[in-house]
């Protein structure tokens, strides 16, 4: 039997997540070896097209196994389904544990802050505002905008 291609397979999961047919990726994708470029290839397919609650149960199903991408691939989907719930499981299993001093910590709070925000959670919003230790354009962009 030829060894299958992971290249083009990643290919042919972008375009039917990101489009065609969320389905067919699924299956396509439980067909592949499980890796972290995988998963995130095909959470972001899934949020690309809309398909937020599959990527989220996804990202949590595979939680469990050693094979997870960051929160990041899976903030958008919580935004878009204003989702406090799954919004404050990702800052907590993915986010806050990896979330130092710097310039990478304030562009994760500023991100925590965007999900936050656009789920309509001012105090958090807020709490993480003030843990900022250098506050920018950005960060008050956000706090401004959850206002809103």
């Amino acid at each position: 039997m030829p060894q299958r291609n992971s290249t083009l397979y990643l290919i042919m999961i972008n375009r039917l997540s990101r489009g065609w047919s969320a389905s067919d990726a699924l299956n396509l994708f439980n067909s592949m070896p499980c890796t972290v470029r995988n998963v995130v290839l095909m959470i972001d397919g899934l949020a690309h097209n809309g398909d937020n609650l599959i990527a989220l149960k996804l990202f949590s199903f595979l939680h469990s196994s050693m094979v997870t991408p960051s929160g990041f691939t899976v903030m958008k989907s919580c935004v878009e389904l204003k989702s406090i719930a799954y919004s404050m499981q990702i800052h907590a299993l993915k986010v806050k544990p990896n979330c130092g001093e710097g310039e990478k910590s304030d562009y994760i709070y500023n991100s925590l802050m965007n999900m936050y925000g656009k789920c309509r959670d001012l105090g958090q919003t807020e709490n993480i505002f003030h843990r900022l230790k250098k506050k920018d354009l950005v960060s008050f962009n956000q706090i401004m905008d959850g206002r809103i």
